[in-house]
């Protein structure tokens, strides 16, 4: 019997077992609902094929009851909004309300991402709130798609709306509405989205009065209770069977918006008894350029890991929050003080603090009993990867769109497993991708190809999950300008897990003055970007550009970090890989020590470079022959120090591989050789050392 049945039985709600069965997932079914509202009812390519939104219910209170698997930071930060909403709105608050913010101090991750709050009431009493955030394309502020780069402050960047009232007693508030959508560029795909969250809310307020009548307001609040304490309670038996301990992870930042650089995300995990106690105190200070979160970015970047790989078989609500705690630092870059710029949070302090929890949280899982083991994986796609394209279109009329590249990247190597292709990130577990049909169809762009991008897997005994890699023309206009938004051009930041080696950075690259084009699509379809003839430029993580008539994009997103060290996989696994055109022969040898010859495998040539490779580490001394099955129970271990670019072909590209702010660490076993660790960390850092990475009981 399954620990969640066991609880299930054991678990006495305030209704009765049937009762409790029935209404929860009536609640469910009720936010699948909500989401499907939006996704129906929104014109916007972001929220109705890439899915970048979030929806959830709460209780009066503004705790979680049912959240939607969409983008999971949005849902975990609705707390805060809710929470926030109740304190600033006091008495103020109607039935058929609809309030309206974008304000990050208020819990919106940034303030692209827009969120509409509702009341929802019985006979008169506020019983529930009904939440939806949705990534807005472009909100104001100076510059096109509301992500200056060049903003020092909160004030350079997009305006700010605290509980905007936009519907007041079920009616639209045209003065309200109308200010929140002339600032924009984009107000027609503003008020399309500000319509489905509309809609969403009331398909709750609907589907709850359905429920009520039939149910009664005692059971259906009283459900809502249950949810969380159901959730909280297995969560803690969970907890209970993984080992107390203390794990850190790090993870690094490459841009600021105004310079390179490495901007840290610090993390040391505590597990106690049935606690999490996630302390970012260490995190570097906040920045004057637009990377940093507020608290938000902290909360809904700590809970994604836990939710993703603590909580598969349990229901994600406020329960799962009642099991962490989280320690910050105000001024940090993730709980910035204001004014600092917080404009591109959600593609950056929010989401590499979730990848040094994810990094934290897989660690501990690993150092656990062995029926635990199992949900262990390495970190996936690193970073979002997005990018504005703003002009004309091919109809001469104004233009703009967000594309989400960041779906397209590889997932983590999972314990028993590969990782997964074009998985996207764990923290979009219903990630989409628009087709090229509809891209092509609604903007003036041409895609050239969207494919595997080979080498992008980090190696290991299980292999990190490929990126896809896209490039993409102008159709029908002159010009376009475009902003690159993403981090781990520099190194990677899809960690490994266990001597696995990282993921593919992301990689953005220009090709101006190409061969015709005509001639491309029929004949270039290799990965090799000089084959296409014309100059290359080689892009920053942020950076702006003028796409020309003729230019090509060329993009990939991070690959997922693989899972121990890759001298262990099965060759005819590499083999099967170099096959399919995912492994290159030369990353086969290096990485993976499997050799060819004349384009077939070499068994014993393998043996021989697998040895020698494993001496190498060593510096020159051969480990020993029965050390194989020991390399991971030595205390000490030696440490190897190199360039980033020793990860895989497509780690630090921009700067063929020797990155001026990071290295690569590879913690290597003194009788074996094999790897028991691989980090990437900022040169001359000296503030923690990591290897060997946790400590437990």
């Amino acid at each position: 019997m399954s620990l969640a049945r066991a609880e299930a039985e054991r678990f006495t709600p305030r209704t009765d077992p049937i009762t409790f069965e029935v209404l929860r997932h009536r609640l469910w079914q009720i936010n699948d609902e909500q989401g499907r509202t939006v996704i129906n009812v929104s014109g916007s390519p972001v929220a109705s094929e890439a899915n970048d939104f979030g929806v959830a219910l709460t209780d009066a209170d503004g705790n979680l009851v049912t959240l939607g698997q969409y983008l999971i930071h949005h849902t975990a930060a609705i707390s805060e909004v809710v929470r926030n909403a109740i304190e600033s709105l006091g008495d103020e608050v109607g039935v058929g309300d609809v309030y309206l913010t974008n304000d990050p101090w208020m819990g919106a991750l940034h303030q692209n991402d827009v969120c509409c709050v509702a009341p929802v009431h019985h006979d008169g009493a506020l019983i529930a709130w009904t939440a939806c955030i949705v990534h807005q394309i472009d909100v104001g502020g100076p510059v096109q798609g509301s992500w200056n780069l060049d903003a020092h402050t909160a004030y350079e960047e997009a305006p700010r709306y605290r509980f905007l009232r936009v519907m007041r007693n079920g009616r639209t508030q045209n003065d309200a509405v109308s200010t929140y959508l002339t600032n924009s560029r984009t107000p027609s795909s503003l008020e399309l989205d500000l319509r489905a969250m509309i809609a969403s809310s009331n398909v709750v307020k609907e589907r709850l009065a359905e429920t009520i009548e039939r149910y009664g307001v005692e059971a259906v609040s009283a459900t809502m209770q249950d949810c969380m304490d159901y959730t909280e309670l297995l969560l803690r038996q969970r907890l209970a069977t993984i080992s107390d301990g203390e794990w850190f992870a790090e993870d690094f930042m490459d841009h600021n918006g105004h310079e390179d650089g490495a901007f840290g995300i610090r993390l040391k995990l505590d597990k106690a008894g049935t606690t999490l106690h996630f302390d970012y105190t260490e995190t570097d200070d906040q920045t004057d350029g637009s990377i940093n979160s507020t608290y938000a970015g902290a909360l809904a970047g700590s809970l994604s890991p836990v939710m993703t790989q603590l909580c598969a078989n349990i229901p994600w609500n406020q329960g799962v929050m009642r099991c962490v705690e989280i320690s910050t630092r105000e001024g940090t870059l993730n709980h910035a003080r204001f004014p600092a710029p917080v404009g591109g949070a959600s593609i950056s302090a929010t989401h590499h603090t979730s990848n040094a929890a994810m990094s934290a949280v897989a660690r501990m899982i690993t150092d656990s009993p062995s029926a635990s083991v199992e949900p262990a994986m390495a970190n996936w796609s690193g970073s979002p990867f997005v990018y504005n394209v703003f002009g004309e279109n091919q109809y001469g009329e104004p233009f703009g769109t967000m594309l989400i590249d960041s779906h397209l990247g590889g997932g983590g190597a999972r314990s028993f497993d590969d990782g997964y292709t074009a998985a996207g990130m764990l923290s979009v577990p219903q990630a989409n991708v628009p087709n090229v049909e509809s891209v092509e169809g609604l903007s003036p762009l041409m895609y050239l190809f969207r494919r595997r991008a080979q080498d992008s897997g980090g190696a290991g005994v299980h292999r990190g999950g490929l990126a896809v890699t896209s490039a993409i023309a102008l159709s029908g206009t002159s010009r376009l300008n475009v902003t690159v938004s993403t981090q781990g051009a520099q190194h990677s930041c899809a960690a490994g897990l266990g001597g696995g080696y990282p993921g593919g950075g992301v990689n953005t690259s220009v090709i101006r003055h190409p061969d015709a084009l005509d001639r491309l699509v029929g004949e270039h379809r290799g990965g090799n970007l000089s084959a296409w003839g014309g100059k290359i430029e080689r892009l920053s993580s942020k950076d702006r550009l003028r796409l020309e008539a003729g230019d090509i994009l060329v993009t990939s997103p991070h690959g997922g970090g693989g899972l121990e060290d890759p001298l262990l996989r099965d060759p005819a696994s590499v083999v099967t890989d170099v096959a399919a055109g995912d492994v290159s022969e030369q990353e086969a040898r290096d990485s993976y020590g499997v050799a060819f010859a004349s384009g077939e495998y070499d068994e014993d040539a393998t043996q021989k470079l697998r040895l020698q490779i494993r001496t190498q580490r060593l510096g020159g001394i051969a480990p020993t022959q029965d050390s194989i099955t020991t390399h991971r129970s030595h205390p000490a271990l030696v440490q190897r120090i190199g360039p980033v670019g020793g990860a895989g072909p497509l780690v630090g590209r921009k700067w063929d591989g020797d990155s001026p702010f990071f290295q690569l660490h590879e913690y290597i076993c003194p009788e074996s050789g094999y790897l028991v660790d691989v980090q990437i960390r900022k040169r001359g850092d000296t503030r923690r050392e990591l290897g060997p990475i946790s400590s437990n009981d």
